[in-house]
């Protein structure tokens, strides 16, 4: 199988349960630990970009400047990245994102090359002064390269995930559950509400080449 025809020619795909919960509470534990290293974002588009999302028709207006958008800074841990001449490297010593993926390719059969270009586990604390309409910067992960995004959700929270259409009107919003796992076309825009009531909202989030 590849990873495309779990979608089922669906844009957005929710899968409660992927993972044993056990598992994901053994990798909650280890993401929320003392010891874990995150590095602190002060934004989730650099704005050096922005131009490039209405030049590349991601978008079809400045999204950056919609009254709905908050952001806010976050805390990010990445296990995979890739660098200059496509080339991805490993990041972190810790191995709890192979454990997921092994599991998922097992549980799935994905026989098809599964090419990870990024993994990372993200953080965001409480914002007192966000609602639940509010959201992060609408984005997506990687521009150059077409993809299959899919975040797994490490903890029960607020602060749903948006999905847009180009012109930003929202087609899906899924909300933080533990175990829960969305997966979706890489080049549909999306964007983190924030938590306001959880101290904390916790995902690990892969992008896989699309062959």
């Amino acid at each position: 199988m590849n990873i495309i025809d779990i979608l089922e020619n669906d844009k957005i795909k929710v899968i409660d349960d992927m993972f044993p919960i056990d598992m994901i509470d053994e990798a909650f534990k280890v993401m929320t630990a003392r010891d874990f290293p995150y590095f602190y974002y002060a934004d989730t588009v650099h704005p050096t970009i922005h131009k490039d999302y209405i030049d590349q028709g991601i978008v079809t207006k400045d999204v950056f400047k919609d009254d709905r958008m908050l952001d806010y800074p976050m805390f990010n841990h990445y296990f995979y990245n890739i660098s200059e001449g496509d080339k991805v490297e490993k990041k972190s010593e810790f191995n709890i994102a192979d454990i997921l993926l092994d599991y998922f390719i097992k549980k799935y059969n994905i026989s098809m090359p599964l090419f990870i270009l990024k993994c990372k586990a993200n953080l965001t604390t409480q914002v007192s002064k966000a609602t639940k309409d509010n959201f992060s910067e609408p984005h997506v992960d990687i521009l150059e390269t077409p993809h299959i995004g899919m975040i797994c959700y490490m903890n029960d929270s607020d602060g749903d995930t948006f999905f847009f259409d180009k012109d930003l009107n929202i087609i899906k919003r899924v909300q933080p559950k533990r175990g829960r796992v969305v997966i979706f076309r890489g080049e549909t825009l999306h964007s983190a509400g924030h938590p306001i009531k959880s101290e904390q909202r916790v995902v690990m989030n892969f992008d896989f080449k699309r062959w």
